[in-house]
């Protein structure tokens, strides 16, 4: 039963993030984001549309949905992946270009003809984030009353 249960959290999750991607894909978001007007041409435009979705999926998944339901769980975690997923590649479509791109613990350098910069690398954060809300949720969830065993 709780098999069934977790399988239909994942289905409904992965569901509504593919909804979300492909309005994603479809709706300019950054003309709601931004007041100035860019030009779609950039390699890594799709990617950034995609992850940017992905982030806003997981920030309303993670603060809003009570985590204690499967699709809540299933949601936070497919939406992290998927972000970090987007956002990587992303960078790697940068890297082919002419920036070098070095990932490094919470941050990411760029180093270009103008130098190098340093960038909090948001999905390493995300899933940090992700994983202490799952540990501190089950850590914190009642247990079944038994006769040997009290529940806190």
């Amino acid at each position: 039963m709780k098999f069934e249960v977790e399988l239909k959290g994942l289905a409904l999750a992965a569901l509504c993030l593919l909804a979300v991607e492909v309005i994603a894909v479809s709706v300019p978001i950054e003309d709601l984001l931004s007041e100035y007007r860019f030009t779609r041409r950039f390699p890594w435009y799709a990617y950034w549309r995609l992850s940017i979705a992905a982030l806003l999926t997981w920030i309303v998944a993670a603060s809003v949905i009570p985590y204690r339901y499967p699709f809540a769980r299933w949601l936070v975690w497919l939406s992290a992946l998927l972000f970090a997923v987007f956002h990587y590649y992303l960078l790697l479509v940068e890297a082919t270009s002419s920036v070098q791109v070095r990932i490094l613990p919470l941050v990411y350098e760029v180093k270009s003809a103008g130098g190098v910069v340093y960038k909090l690398d948001l999905p390493q954060l995300v899933l940090i984030a992700s994983a202490l809300q799952h540990f501190f949720t089950l850590r914190t969830a009642p247990q079944a009353a038994s006769s040997t065993r009290q529940t806190p």
